[in-house]
């Protein structure tokens, strides 16, 4: 296994050495430098890693600097001798420029052995991509477009049948031009439809891993079990985009084994990108990135994007302004199923308590619809019958309602009323298009509960709090708002989490807010009340909606659950959320002019 480096959260963000150590393994001169081989003359040690060690040299028909790699002494045999050649001519057919070029490849004879060497591209003035990112603090959408060039370089090697197994940003270089190049393609393997390997099978011996652990995918921890093809370097982007545009990894594994790292990749869900992202006023190129890097990760390779230049073109979308092309379901909820499967296999035990959990929430589910299918609820408007997520309004006319009918809602006068109706879902694509902010909070899907989705909190402990905006076109004369809560503690003898809190508040400028809902353990289950809030609102153009949730205790596997906000099943897609607003119309002149 090659990791080149001791694994942690801030593994890549070293000196620009072509991705390897900074200093020699050995003491004393170096044996190779002063060396000519063949025209080119070595001159200082530049790095080492897990297979070479690279100088930097001079090359002299045509005059140039160069980067010449080494094999180890240590590591020589024919089978390795064998991959080094490999992958001197996997490079050599690539020619692109954000890769690195090679150019020269051979032997030199070391005493009674020969060590295999080639020459390549020496990239001047050289950062990590990491290090080019912060250095230039590049906002995210320049950091999306180096992204999108590594990808595209990336996409190069696969469409010659080259993987490069080993992507990381210590392997991705950003010369003095803002350029990225790609180096080390030194566990490149080709691909199944190459027939260089003489039984057609795979390049790499039986049981060896080969990668740097934090970047490597599930299926590379398999013991030879599975393919490696491109999608195993897709799934390295998605890392990679997490660092560069979080400066984190989408898992912790600093100071883990082998056995754990591997378990926390083939089992655990990789952290959110959108959720380690600072603030940014680009909040759709967050979300977009999310999704690609979230399709990215996903556990199946043949869930993920079937190659790089798959993911290029989702990153010119995204930059373009144009919808993802990956479905949006698939994108924002990339890893319940697969997660799930994987939690039960191997906690067996749990499944079992784990189904009393599940006939409690869908109890608690179905009385809290039943309940509010009972609550009195707005006359529909001429447009009622429209999908979840439209917005409709009605102006003047005949057909306007005349009144809405709404238990403890004043009468509207019979004067043909504006009226605005908002309905959204988690589950539809434009819901977080009103949310003005999300803190300590994110959108969850639970397989145990069939796919419902709600929103939760992600810090125990702590208030999170999503805020909501809704501007209307005409001051507003009633509103009604119908927001669910959940504290789940219905059908237990004690509350699954003491500290577990809800709250719904609504404002009319963001700034004095009115509760106009509280749970707390103990005084749990669902509220889905229609509430008046024209008193709160009235005479304003805006509403502002805010759910918040506090949560102490996590449910094994699930995280925590216990306080939420919006949920959904995905059986009932009607409209969770439910807002409307009325205003009176200007008054008429004869003429007919307001």
């Amino acid at each position: 296994m090659s990791d080149t480096h001791a694994s942690g959260d801030r593994l890549s963000q070293r000196s620009a050495d072509f991705g390897l150590a900074s200093e020699p393994s050995e003491t004393g001169p170096d044996p190779l430098i002063g060396v000519d081989l063949d025209g080119v003359r070595i001159e200082r040690f530049l790095g080492q890693g897990g297979m070479g060690r690279v100088y930097v040299a001079r090359q002299t028909h045509p005059a140039r600097t160069v980067a010449v790699k080494v094999m180890l002494a240590p590591l020589l045999g024919t089978a390795m001798v064998q991959r080094f050649r490999r992958e001197a001519d996997a490079l050599a057919r690539l020619r692109h420029p954000g890769i690195a070029q090679i150019f020269v490849a051979g032997c030199h004879r070391g005493g009674v052995v020969e060590v295999p060497y080639y020459v390549m591209e020496l990239i001047p003035g050289a950062a990590t991509l990491v290090q080019a990112c912060e250095r230039g603090s590049l906002p995210i959408r320049e950091r999306l477009e180096l992204l999108l060039a590594v990808c595209e370089a990336v996409a190069h090697g696969h469409a010659e049948g080259v993987v490069h197994r080993d992507l990381k940003p210590g392997n991705i270089l950003v010369d003095a031009s803002g350029r990225p190049k790609i180096i080390d393609f030194g566990i490149a393997r080709m691909s199944d439809a190459d027939t260089g390997a003489p039984d057609g099978g795979p390049r790499t011996e039986t049981g060896q891993c080969m990668g740097t652990r934090p970047y490597m995918a599930p299926e590379q921890f398999a013991d030879g079990r599975s393919a490696i093809d491109a999608r195993t370097d897709v799934y390295a982007l998605g890392v990679v985009m997490h660092e560069v545009l979080t400066g984190r990894l989408p898992y912790n594994v600093a100071g883990k084994s082998l056995v754990e790292t591997a378990r926390i990749v083939q089992e655990v869900r990789p952290a959110r990108l959108v959720t380690g992202v600072a603030r940014v006023a680009d909040r759709r190129l967050v979300r977009g990135a999310d999704a690609i890097a979230g399709r990215c990760l996903l556990k199946d390779p043949a869930s993920r994007y079937a190659s790089a230049a798959a993911v290029a073109d989702d990153l010119r979308r995204l930059l373009g302004g144009e919808p993802l092309a990956a479905s949006r379901m698939q994108d924002l909820f990339p890893h319940g199923l697969q997660w799930v499967v994987s939690w039960c296999r191997h906690r067996p035990a749990s499944v079992a308590a784990s189904a009393v959990l599940i006939v409690a929430v869908l109890a608690a589910v179905v009385v809290g619809m039943a309940w509010s299918a009972r609550s009195p609820r707005d006359v529909q408007p001429a447009t009622a019958g429209l999908a979840a997520g439209v917005e409709t309004s009605s102006s003047d006319g005949p057909s306007a309602p005349a009144s809405r009918g709404v238990a403890g809602s004043a009468a509207v006068p019979s004067r043909s009323p504006l009226f605005r109706e908002i309905r959204l879902s988690p589950l539809e694509d434009d819901w977080d298009r009103y949310v003005v902010s999300i803190e300590a909070a994110e959108r969850y899907t639970e397989q145990y509960a069939g796919g419902t989705t709600f929103i939760r909190p992600t810090e125990a402990g702590r208030e999170a709090a999503v805020t909501m905006r809704f501007d209307m076109p005409f001051p507003i004369h009633n509103a009604t708002l119908t927001a669910p809560l959940a504290v789940w503690t219905t059908g237990d003898p004690f509350p699954y989490d003491p500290g577990a809190r809800a709250a719904l508040d609504v404002s009319p400028n963001g700034e004095a807010w009115t509760t106009v809902a509280e749970l707390k353990a103990g005084a749990g289950g669902i509220n889905a009340a229609v509430h008046d809030i024209g008193r709160i609102v009235a005479g304003g153009t805006k509403i502002w909606v805010r759910a918040r949730l506090t949560a102490t205790r996590e449910w094994p596997g699930d995280g925590l659950i216990f306080a939420q906000f919006l949920r959904t099943d995905p059986r009932q897609r009607g409209s969770v959320f439910l807002l409307t607003a009325t205003g009176l119309q200007p008054p008429k002149s004869p003429q007919g002019e307001p």
